[in-house]
């Protein structure tokens, strides 16, 4: 493995959810300056565990150990209150992939952090993530309830599924023309407004100097609900083939405005330079479900992040699932193509 955080946890847990085969993983974030399991890793695995009435063992607040074995997927509604800022979107990562193969309808209600750092915000999801399953043939019905910011979360987050037989494989390997480009620039808490439109003012700025072809769609608000104190941004391109893909970034005390934004634009750009259809972040978001579906999947991404080539071996190593990854030489992107096992829904 090339990644040891989190990501080994949820994939390792989903999939053997999804397949009903016990799983036992040690040296759980063994390579961080605190290892081991904290809130939001200890709760994720608790949810999988409610979904499938499993056996699990080693799940405490610091454990590198942890062993899972799963019964039945099981529908229903499940709730989890993380109780620190940890971050609900990774709780997503999890649980999504194992909603789509349960009996019936699943709901999720989560409360922790949505938009803090070292994972997706909730805007990414919406955004982005959630427009692309779509194409596997995934809806997710969703609704914020309430942002929650660095160090006391209390955000609210749900979505619901309903089963799917199969997975549909998708093919995202043509860019077309850029034919939108959205900014959102926010404050919440006591932060003020001009934070907002600083950042928003900004990126307009450095959106227009590169030329996209279209207007750039500015907004910069105060989020009247939320918890806590927070700032950031979020920028979205889409093009013609329905591509999205996206740059974002977070405020914190002492980094101007205008940084903040220009390194949201700058993962943007990068995207947008090299004309890929999936970005560095959605990457390994969507392994799994290649994996998983029926077919062969293809995108044209750049070359793939750690958590994509940590994603792709543990999922070679726990399913039928063949990948391979081409390199499109001198223009800095790659072809990831992936066999899927085409598995079946047992419950439908």
């Amino acid at each position: 493995m090339t990644e040891g955080g989190g990501q080994i946890l949820r994939i390792a847990t989903s999939l053997s959810s999804i397949f009903q085969i016990a799983v036992r993983i040690y040296d759980i974030r063994g390579g961080r300056k605190s290892p081991g399991l904290k809130a939001q890793h200890l709760n994720g695995v608790r949810l999988l565990r409610d979904m499938t009435e499993a056996s699990l063992h080693g799940d405490e607040l610091n454990s590198q150990t942890i062993e899972l074995i799963p019964n039945k997927l099981k529908d229903g509604s499940f709730k989890v209150e993380i109780g620190t800022a940890g971050a609900v979107m990774l709780l997503v990562q999890s649980s999504l992939p194992c909603s789509l193969f349960s009996s019936g309808s699943c709901n999720f209600h989560f409360t922790g952090g949505t938009n803090v750092d070292f994972a997706p915000p909730v805007d990414y999801n919406i955004q982005v993530l959630f427009p692309i399953l779509k194409r596997f043939g995934i809806e997710v019905d969703y609704k914020v309830e309430r942002r929650g910011y660095f160090p006391k979360g209390g955000g609210k987050f749900s979505y619901q599924t309903e089963p799917v037989k199969r997975l549909k494989a998708v093919n995202l390997l043509e860019f077309g023309n850029i034919i939108r480009c959205t900014v959102h620039a926010y404050v919440a808490g006591v932060l003020p407004i001009k934070i907002a439109r600083e950042m928003g003012d900004t990126a307009k700025k450095l959106l227009e100097k590169a030329n996209l072809g279209v207007p750039i769609e500015c907004e910069a608000v105060k989020e009247e609900n939320s918890f806590g104190n927070g700032s950031g941004i979020f920028i979205v391109v889409e093009t013609s083939t329905g591509c999205l893909l996206s740059g974002s970034s977070l405020g914190r005390r002492g980094l101007p405005a205008e940084k903040v934004a220009r390194k949201a634009v700058d993962e943007l750009l990068e995207s947008v330079h090299h004309q890929v259809c999936v970005d560095k972040y959605t990457q390994d978001q969507l392994i799994i479900f290649m994996a998983l579906a029926a077919g062969k999947s293809a995108m044209r991404s750049e070359p793939p992040t750690e958590h994509t080539r940590t994603a792709i071996t543990l999922v070679e190593q726990m399913t039928q699932a063949k990948f391979s990854v081409t390199s499109n030489d001198g223009d800095g992107t790659c072809i990831i193509e992936c066999d899927g096992t085409g598995y079946y829904n047992r419950y439908l």
